[in-house]
């Protein structure tokens, strides 16, 4: 789709939807740990500078897809991104993607106490 159009939300609000160039790189790995996924964002600078200004912490991002022509009827959805570390130039927007939920999380998603780990304990 070329042109901004309305579309419905899955709570049935309707908003508009600017269009414009993006490119998403998924998340990866190297040598040194996980990679972010990364979001661009082609000739919206002036329209979302406002929104970058006002942003105290991370920006919510929910990934939305619709099927064809039907702009009612949501068929892939990922909700819970972050967008962070926004770089702003003269022509694209680009910022880090991350799950907050999974960011934040232990690894290995244990709970060091003193009945599985006995050598923690100091006596």
């Amino acid at each position: 789709i070329e042109d901004d159009v309305e579309i419905t939300l899955e709570d049935g609000r309707r908003v508009w939807a600017i269009a414009c160039a993006f490119a998403y790189t998924p998340p990866g790995f190297e040598d040194n740990g996980p990679t972010p996924a990364k979001l661009s964002i082609d000739n919206v600078s002036g329209r979302i500078l406002p929104y970058l200004k006002q942003a105290t912490s991370a920006i919510r991002v929910t990934y939305r897809a619709y099927l064809g022509g039907d702009l009612t009827t949501v068929v892939d959805m990922i909700e819970g991104l972050e967008l962070k570390r926004v770089t702003l130039g003269g022509a694209t927007a680009e910022g880090e993607l991350t799950f907050a939920e999974i960011a934040t999380q232990a690894f290995p998603r244990r709970t060091y106490d003193l009945d599985t780990y006995p050598g923690l304990w100091n006596s």
